[in-house]
């Protein structure tokens, strides 16, 4: 949204002139400075033939503030409205749906003077755009005829950090085998096996995603961010609101397999406990070992129980077992799980524990900076105004409607 300056400032609105011939692009953006000044007193009585490049980038962008834009952006009821809407060709209908909106957002009598200047279908396939889509920008409309074509999901971004994610999960495991194996009478080994257990339930649980495979916002959610925002926010609305979370669902019926891998796991953190310290203290050792190993292991299927009872009390969310959802927490730490094994891992294998940081710091950088990047190819490809001029024009540019309707808004002019 262009900055409230009292004076005109080409560099603030020369993207609405984007789309028109250079000579006439600076008195386009003049006079969409003139609208965005103009007062109830300043604007016509009368209806005026307005030019759709000028009014859809100064009805969706930059007069932002002249409706409850956070309505349209979060009202369900709206969206599920436009949806229905969308399915029919009933114009009556489209328009009951138009004065639904407008009574919704409030419009300034500036904006909705603007916005009744359109057609009735770009009246709604704006606001359809507005409730269904992310909020434009500028450069949304400097790209509105700009071929992007990229998915996030899909594009070798994602993939990088998805196999960078497999990677360091892969070295947490050898650093559960390391302290097993130089330590065995750590009580880190009791929660090897959970620990392990939790790492095969993330894959798990990624690969079948909650409506997608591999959905990134499910690696974010449940993998980046769920052991400090996902969990609790999701636990509060439970206990407050009784509201389950969608992926609860799908963690639940992938718990069978996860219990079977929790077995396994258990059984390979007690057999390397037991071999590690049977190799040190020789042969005769090996009964000990193995009671001291399998000692642990009971230890770790206690708590994987107490996991399991936690995801269960979630998943059925009845009045009072719903407060055991917080014993589901492990499920959400596939983070730090990963990040303490695998420094553990570093740590053996490079030289000092600067190296250990400096690793840290260059795979975190990279994989941001590939994330990041992957984000706004993302976020261009999604321009909510794409195309949404370019079945209604006709096959007309704007540089030859611009004269029919350009001193009719200089009308706005104090």
């Amino acid at each position: 949204m262009p900055k409230p300056y009292e004076e005109f400032r080409i560099n603030d609105w020369d993207w609405i002139g984007e789309h028109f011939e250079p000579s006439k692009a600076e008195r386009i953006a003049k006079v969409a400075w003139i609208i965005s000044k103009s007062t109830t007193e300043t604007i016509p009585q009368g209806p005026l033939t307005l030019n759709p490049f000028i009014v859809i980038p100064l009805c969706a962008i930059a007069l932002q503030d002249d409706i409850k834009i956070s309505v349209l952006l979060s009202d369900r009821s709206l969206r599920n409205a436009a949806d229905e809407a969308k399915k029919t060709t009933d114009l009556e209908q489209q328009a009951q749906f138009i004065e639904q909106v407008l009574s919704a957002i409030k419009p300034s009598h500036r904006w909705q003077y603007l916005f009744s200047g359109l057609t009735p279908d770009l009246q709604f396939d704006l606001l359809y755009r507005l409730i269904n889509y992310r909020c434009p920008t500028s450069d949304d409309w400097r790209n509105l005829f700009q071929e992007v074509k990229y998915e996030f999901k899909n594009s070798w971004h994602y993939r990088v950090v998805l196999i960078v994610a497999l990677a360091i999960s892969m070295a947490a495991f050898v650093g559960m085998v390391l302290i097993a194996s130089r330590q065995p009478n750590n009580w880190i080994n009791g929660l090897s096996g959970v620990a392990l257990v939790v790492v095969i339930t993330f894959w798990v649980f990624l690969w079948t995603g909650i409506e997608e495979r591999l959905e990134p916002n499910t690696f974010i959610r449940f993998g980046l961010l769920g052991t400090f925002t996902t969990f609790w926010k999701e636990l509060h609305r439970l206990l407050s609101e009784h509201l389950v979370w969608a992926g609860v669902e799908t963690l639940y019926q992938i718990v069978a397999g996860a219990v079977a891998a929790a077995g396994a796991g258990v059984g390979t953190v007690a057999t390397a406990v037991a071999v590690a310290v049977a190799t040190r203290s020789g042969s005769g050792a090996w009964a000990w070992a193995g009671a001291w190993a399998w000692f642990w292991a009971g230890a770790v299927a206690g708590a994987w129980a107490g996991a399991g009872i936690g995801l269960e009390a979630w998943y059925r969310a009845k009045d009072f077992s719903r407060y055991f959802a917080v014993l589901a927490f492990p499920f959400f730490c596939w983070l730090p799980i990963v990040v303490g094994f695998t420094t553990v891992a570093l740590f053996h294998f490079l030289p000092s524990w600067q190296y250990t940081i400096l690793t840290w710091l260059a795979v975190i950088g990279i994989c941001t900076a590939i994330w990041l990047r992957g984000q706004k190819l993302d976020w261009e490809a999604r321009n909510p105004l794409k195309d949404i001029l370019k079945p209604k024009t006709g096959g007309v540019t704007p540089a030859r409607r611009v004269n029919k309707g350009l001193f009719s808004l200089w009308a706005f002019r104090r």
